[in-house]
Formats: structure tokens, C-alpha cells, sequence
């Protein structure tokens, strides 16, 4: 994640992985690279809680794709659940089933 504004390539290809899956176009991932890096990418918004769970989770399978969960990863991941109006439970929960045992 580009917290740290660092974007490892095990991290550029899960998100690569993750918008194929989902049928995105690399030029729009790349801008999100770019935005993101530059402090610029805006957060989603949804009122779906299936949908805004789904997203954590897969923020988090982002995040852990490197095998670990760095603080500022932490950060930005509590940040997105709190304006995705999820609990800090429901982040947790996230984190431990991708074999994480961090809690916020």
C-alpha cells in the first residue's frame, strides 16, 4: 500500500490480480499507482455491507501479500475501515484470517 508511499511488486501484482479479477483496465489501476503514491487516491464510498466488507478484505489480502503487515499498512487499513464505516472488529477479524494476529 502506498501509506509509506512505497508500492513493492508483490503488492503491484496482487492489485493487478485483484482489477483483473474484478475486469478493471491496467491504464486505470496504473492511475491509481500514481494517485495513490502522489497522496491523491480517493477513498470509496458505498452504503452496501457485503460490498464494504468485501473491499476490506481484499485491502487486506493486498496488504499481507508481502507476509507482513506493516504499521503504517495497519494505519491506512483502519483508516479505509473507519470511512467504510466498519468497526475496528471487523478489521480484526480481516487481519486474523489472512493469519494475522495484530490487532488495532
Amino acid at each position: 500500500l502506498a501509506e509509506d508511499a512505497q508500492l513493492d511488486d508483490q503488492e503491484r501484482r496482487s492489485i493487478g490480480q485483484l482489477a483483473d479479477k474484478q475486469r478493471i483496465a491496467p491504464s486505470l489501476v496504473e492511475g491509481w499507482f500514481r494517485d495513490a503514491l502522489g497522496g491523491d487516491l480517493d477513498r470509496p464510498e458505498t452504503s452496501d455491507r457485503e460490498l464494504t466488507a468485501s473491499w476490506l478484505k481484499q485491502m487486506v489480502e493486498v496488504a499481507v501479500a508481502d507476509g507482513k503487515l506493516e504499521p503504517a499498512e495497519h494505519d491506512l487499513l483502519s483508516q479505509l475501515a473507519s470511512s467504510l464505516k466498519m468497526s475496528n472488529y471487523d478489521l480484526n477479524l480481516a487481519i486474523r484470517k489472512e493469519g494475522f494476529g495484530r490487532t488495532v
